[in-house]
């Protein structure tokens, strides 16, 4: 039997002067068509600047900003499947100067959907 789950490992990390976290999928034994997350941050102390997908085949990519908060994800129409090299690079310039980034964000509300159109159970890693 194979669960109805999936990971997505975070990784928050201060290079130079911008904060990246990156978002990767581990799709387990499951054929993943669409991700969506919600990434909150806290915009007195971080500035968003762009999202980088890595994602194999054609799929529809989206960051979409709404005050401080960022609904990422990708949706795969065409038949390929989101994999093990599926990953996103949210990146941050700080307005101040930081030590440390704990705290400063976090992932709620999270979907993926299989190509059966079921939804799938998220871990973050």
């Amino acid at each position: 039997i194979i669960s109805n789950n999936v990971n997505f490992i975070i990784d928050e990390e201060i290079v130079g002067d911008s904060v990246l976290v990156t978002l990767k999928l581990d799709p387990l034994q499951q054929q993943v068509v669409g991700t969506q997350f919600l990434l909150t941050f806290d915009n007195t102390i971080l500035n968003y600047s762009a999202t980088g997908f890595t994602t194999k085949g054609n799929p529809t990519n989206f960051a979409k900003l709404n005050g401080n908060t960022l609904s990422i994800g990708s949706l795969n129409t065409s038949g390929g499947i989101l994999d093990n090299t599926t990953t996103y690079k949210i990146s941050f310039k700080p307005s101040t100067k930081i030590d440390s980034i704990l705290g400063l964000v976090s992932i709620s509300n999270t979907e993926a959907i299989n190509i059966d159109g079921k939804n799938l159970n998220v871990k973050i890693l």
